[in-house]
């Protein structure tokens, strides 16, 4: 049931605006809908209501399988213990934007489903595209003339609005939030996978090219957010030396590498971090995954720039942290 002061506050806002729907929901709680504002002559969008936010769906690929335990965790520190988040099935390792966007092996079917489960999502976390990346790079995007590898950026983006398009249809609610990638370590990367044809810049700067197509996505769409990352790792842990890698030449300290923008800052500048360099070795170990506490870094910085927010019913970004 509904506590007392927030029952209070209902019936108050009822009586004061007659424009406004009461209901309770299947969990015996309240719902308040605002179909036209009190005051005719004021037509401010600032007034929007935002829904309570009860579930999310963590989806994409190992980044947001190594998300769902630190997501739970910043929940619980935030004081959002009540909101559940659900994975099964949706964050699954090593799956690309376009499996999903095809529905190969029903992923697409299973994120549907998980999305309509009682109470419905409200919120999607996206992270996906990566696996897409790192494949073209296997074959050869490194090599690829600008055009080719343009459109292979382009296919990946429409992968990832086709999987938005998906998500939305027939949920007016849903709220989308594309968490982004931080830098990779190209030399542990091409020695481990057989990657090739690039070096530590150029891996950066095809990350970043698909990162700022996911940024596009998110300003063209309504409901879709996009969470900056990019040199986060680098400006919390700083780095040292790692022979044999070359890179970085001397250590730097935790706070030197500049923070990304954020949506409050119209993303300036995008990208955050020193492109030129990798995330921190020890954050990343295998060149491609962030440690725990790496990926409890990348959610954190989520809530900073917006997350939070939705879950107060606001707005995704008013100021800058």
């Amino acid at each position: 049931m509904m506590p007392n002061a927030r029952r209070r506050s209902f019936l108050l806002a009822v009586l004061l605006c007659a424009f406004a729907v009461l209901t309770m929901a299947a969990d015996g709680d309240y719902r308040l809908y605002i179909l036209a504002d009190c005051d005719p002559g004021d037509d401010d969008d600032d007034d929007e209501v935002y829904p309570e936010v009860d579930r999310m769906v963590m989806a994409g690929d190992s980044w947001s399988a190594g998300l769902v335990y630190p997501t739970i965790d910043a929940l619980a520190d935030l004081g959002f213990g009540e909101v559940a988040l659900s994975y099964n099935g949706t964050a699954v390792p090593g799956s690309k934007a376009e499996q999903f966007a095809n529905n190969e092996a029903s992923l697409m079917d299973i994120l549907e489903v998980s999305l309509d489960v009682n109470p419905p999502a409200d919120v999607l976390l996206l992270v996906i595209g990566g696996n897409d990346l790192l494949s073209d790079i296997a074959d050869g995007f490194g090599g690829w003339a600008d055009f080719r590898q343009n459109n292979a950026l382009d296919d990946i983006a429409d992968d990832i609005n086709t999987i938005i398009d998906k998500a939305q249809e027939g949920r007016p609610n849903l709220r989308v939030v594309i968490v982004g990638y931080d830098y990779l370590h190209w030399d542990f990367s091409s020695l481990a996978y057989g990657l090739k044809d690039m070096n530590t810049q150029s891996f950066n700067e095809a990350f970043v090219a698909l990162e700022q197509r996911k940024l596009d996505i998110a300003q063209s769409r309504a409901r879709v957010e996009y969470a900056h990352n990019f040199g986060i790792l680098q400006r919390t842990y700083g780095d040292t030396t790692h022979p044999p890698f070359l890179l970085p030449p001397l250590p730097y300290d935790p706070g030197v590498a500049p923070r990304g923008g954020y949506a409050s800052e119209g993303y300036e500048p995008f990208p955050g971090g020193a492109i030129f360099y990798p995330s921190p070795l020890d954050r990343i170990p295998d060149g491609i995954h962030p440690t725990a506490d790496g990926f409890r870094v990348i959610i954190d910085n989520t809530f900073t720039q917006g997350l939070e927010n939705i879950l107060d019913q606001l707005p995704w970004a008013t100021t800058a942290p």
